[in-house]
């Protein structure tokens, strides 16, 4: 076979193999569910947009639930290009965009919604790919944890309960703004309670208001606006107050 054929035959064989993998992969992405986060506003008297910062990661298709709990309020993210003129109480409107740059991007209220209107603001961070990449291995606790936890018979609060947290609760529970005052970002914040009341009772699950509240026992389900907690979920947590709640 001669040089030239040869390279053309190539050719044909690239293309022929390459083009199913490249339209197999382009549907895997456009099929690929998008990552949603529910944003409430509040008057900024009644705290606000919760939650007030979201965390994303570059390359991600994002989905914003935006709805409001009390007024008519506005939602933008000028660097983003996102505006929605009007949000209405008890309605959603959903946002769809897929951030290509890393940064922080404010976001804000549009209407006068009350005298501390000003206060309206939260942001949206974007995490460079990489890093969130890494960041999310480092997160994932190791073979021997998990191991060890399984055959103690115990409810480890860094290997269990916390990852919990991490991924359903701290969207709203983190920071000096965090709803009724819960920060679930750390034991001892957690331990602390909403607006100074404990939220754990170490060994008692049923007196617990997390419990109840993740429930739904207890007023609105938790978390707000989201999925259920899966039951194997709930029952980590239970159990891990049932041993007393140890920072383990």
């Amino acid at each position: 076979m001669k040089h030239w054929d040869a390279l053309g035959l190539l050719a044909v064989l690239v293309v022929l193999l390459g083009t199913p993998a490249a339209v197999f992969a382009g549907q895997r992405y456009l099929n690929a569910p998008p990552h949603e986060y529910t944003i409430v506003a509040h008057t900024a008297e009644d705290g606000g947009f919760v939650p007030n910062r979201i965390t994303v990661v570059q390359g991600e298709h994002v989905w914003l639930r935006l709805t409001s709990a009390d007024v008519t309020h506005g939602f933008a993210v000028p660097s983003l290009g996102i505006d929605v003129p009007q949000l209405y109480p008890g309605k959603y409107v959903t946002v769809d965009f897929t951030p290509q740059k890393p940064g922080t991007y404010p976001f804000l209220c549009t209407i006068v919604c009350s005298p501390l209107h000003y206060k309206m603001q939260g942001e949206i961070v974007v995490l460079p790919a990489n890093d969130a990449a890494a960041d999310a291995a480092a997160a994932v606790p190791t073979p021997a944890a998990i191991s060890q936890t399984t055959a103690s018979g115990t409810v480890s609060f860094r290997a269990d309960v916390q990852p919990i947290f991490q991924s359903q609760c701290v969207g709203c529970h983190t920071g000096t703004n965090a709803p009724a005052g819960l920060d679930l970002g750390s034991y001892q914040s957690a331990m602390r309670g909403a607006s100074g009341s404990p939220v754990v009772v170490p060994g008692q699950p049923d007196q617990s208001l997390l419990v109840q509240k993740v429930k739904g026992t207890a007023g609105a389900r938790m978390p707000f606006g989201g999925q259920p907690l899966p039951a194997k979920d709930v029952q980590r947590i239970e159990g891990w107050i049932t041993e007393g709640a140890p920072n383990n």
